[in-house]
């Protein structure tokens, strides 16, 4: 199973384009917030509960490697300081079933994030949706570090259209 990781700040544009690439490729998607927002349901601070978010996130792709599902898209924000342990973790666990993991960082001036981050579209998911808490984050250590991997290929999304960006992710993994 090849799976794509897409990840780069709040506004970025990793959902947006995941579906797309979810489009072209009929992979499976797995947002941030599919498992953000149950831990966010369940737990006052997500944060202090990490460690049960990550697992349910390798748990889920586990399973997904013992079906048929050729490819699966996950978003993902590297902000945390757990965040490269997690990723080594899910290389280690793909790749001991013989699959594949490419990234992909998606990178915005912080003028158009500002612009997206209030998008009406933010509000379906418990998303950043603010300026000052957008701000806040981008101010963490790691929001705009590319992660120590070869097979990373990096966009600049600021002027690029969702379906473009992932037509080039597309063409530049194969897939």
């Amino acid at each position: 199973m090849k799976v794509i990781v897409i990840y780069g700040s709040p506004a970025a544009g990793k959902l947006t384009v995941g579906r797309e690439l979810q489009k072209l490729t009929g992979y499976k998607l797995m947002h941030n917030h599919l498992t953000l927002d149950l831990i966010n349901a369940i737990f006052d601070d997500y944060h202090a509960h990490r460690t049960v978010l990550r697992r349910i996130r390798l748990d889920v792709v586990q399973a997904a490697l013992r079906t048929d599902i050729a490819g699966l898209i996950m978003t993902y924000t590297y902000q945390l300081e757990d965040g490269l342990d997690f990723l080594n973790d899910l290389v280690d666990l793909v790749e001991q079933s013989n699959g594949e993991v490419d990234f992909v960082q998606l990178k915005c001036d912080q003028e158009e994030l500002e612009r997206r981050v209030t998008d009406e579209s933010r509000r379906i998911f418990t998303k950043t949706n603010d300026v000052a808490t957008l701000r806040s984050t981008l101010a963490r250590p790691k929001v705009f570090d590319t992660v120590p991997f070869e097979n990373n290929l990096v966009i600049d999304t600021t002027r690029q259209e969702p379906s473009a960006t992932a037509q080039e992710i597309k063409q530049y993994y194969r897939l």
